[in-house]
């Protein structure tokens, strides 16, 4: 995912800096674009999922909670608290020891694909 996120930051930029550097042909201007288009929209489709990945992990442990488990016999009521316990911690997809996957980090793809375009640019 490490190697994704910069891939994708760099490959992103370098396809827009063709877009505005290369002559405004129709054939160029659809590629391109057609290209930039599709890698947001890949890219979105991975940090929307794994952004959701993480809010249902952290809503587990309020629906465990809410199921009434506090009726049930001593045996259950551990499990659940075990259950409960380990929910507190969201679960993510990470970015290598980096940072997880988040609409956040999609965010931060952006700007810095931004930020690479500009240093390109000049």
């Amino acid at each position: 995912m490490v190697f994704d996120f910069l891939q994708s930051s760099l490959q992103l930029a370098s396809v827009v800096i063709q877009l505005i550097v290369t002559t405004p042909t129709f054939f160029n201007v659809v590629f391109y674009g057609e290209f930039a288009i599709c890698m947001v929209i890949r890219l979105l489709v991975y940090y929307w999922y794994a952004n959701e990945i993480m809010l249902e992990s952290i809503n587990i442990s309020t629906t465990v909670y809410e199921c009434g488990w506090y009726d049930e016999p001593r045996k259950v009521k551990q499990m659940m608290v075990m259950v409960i316990l380990r929910a507190n911690k969201a679960l993510g997809l990470d970015i290598g020891p980096f940072t997880t996957m988040t609409l956040n980090t999609f965010l931060g793809i952006i700007k810095t694909t931004y930020s690479y375009m500009m240093i390109m640019y000049r």
